[in-house]
């Protein structure tokens, strides 16, 4: 039994997928594109690919195996340079081949794909990629931006879940401290343990739909934490927010953490 190979259409489809791969792995661990390592990385794993393939009536499933690993880690190099995390840019890059494999081999259950037709099922399965890693992405940002943070009004102590919010800008307009805002039940909560009578502050804000006047108050301590740092503060301005909290009871400022 045999088949015919024609290499220069192989090779063609193996180069359009790799630079696909490498642009999608660059998104995903968010690395500079240059466009001729690029290039050059997809045309080293296209002319590797090639000669697997002519190879593979000799080589074992282990040496293709081990060829195609070889070839990802000689694409992360040229494209990408053997820098920080290179292991993890390797395996996310494997990771990506894994996934595309798995849908054109999926689609071509229904259509035989060659030609035109497998770069295009190529360039839809790579549109999905990017789409799952922008969900990916997003997710991890907030993540990074969620802090647990304690909050201290005399006897009483709240521990909650905050949100750092890059468009929070509130200040207080004497002292131009920053002002954070808490849901209403909490700062109930905070002023009910509180034996002093703290005298509230009127901070007037403004954002897109709507304006008004916050009641605000001094609490004695916040303390934030969050993957990088852990930060005290002290005095802070904690104000009532305008309506129910949705998912996070407590947003932040944008200022109170160096990052």
């Amino acid at each position: 039994m045999y088949y015919e190979v024609y290499v220069d259409i192989l090779f063609l489809e193996n180069l359009w997928m790799d630079a696909e791969l490498l642009v999608l792995t660059a998104k995903l661990f968010r690395k500079p594109l240059h466009a001729g390592r690029i290039l050059a990385a997809a045309i080293a794993g296209s002319l590797g690919a090639c000669l697997l393939t002519i190879g593979s009536e000799w080589i074992s499933r282990a040496g293709c195996f081990l060829g195609s690993l070889f070839l990802a880690v000689l694409m992360t190099a040229i494209a990408f340079g053997r820098e920080k995390h290179f292991r993890l840019t390797v395996a996310g890059l494997y990771l990506e081949c894994f996934l595309m494999g798995g849908f054109l081999r999926y689609a071509d259950q229904f259509y035989r794909l060659n030609g035109m037709v497998f770069l295009m099922a190529g360039s839809v399965a790579g549109v999905v990629l990017s789409g799952l890693e922008t969900l990916i992405l997003e997710k991890k940002k907030e993540e990074q931006r969620v802090c647990r943070t304690v909050l201290v009004c005399g006897s009483c102590q709240l521990e909650l879940e905050g949100l750092l919010d890059t468009g929070n800008g509130l200040t207080d307009p004497v002292s131009r401290s920053p002002v954070s805002l808490v849901d209403r039940a909490y700062m109930e909560l905070l002023l009910k343990g509180d034996r002093t009578e703290r005298i509230p502050r009127m901070i007037p804000y403004q954002t897109i739909s709507q304006k008004g006047i916050l009641t605000a108050y001094r609490i004695d301590i916040m303390k934030i934490r969050n993957l990088s740092e852990t930060v005290e503060i002290q005095k802070p301005w904690i104000a009532v927010m305008p309506q129910s909290a949705g998912r996070y009871p407590l947003i932040l400022h944008r200022d109170l953490l160096s990052s």
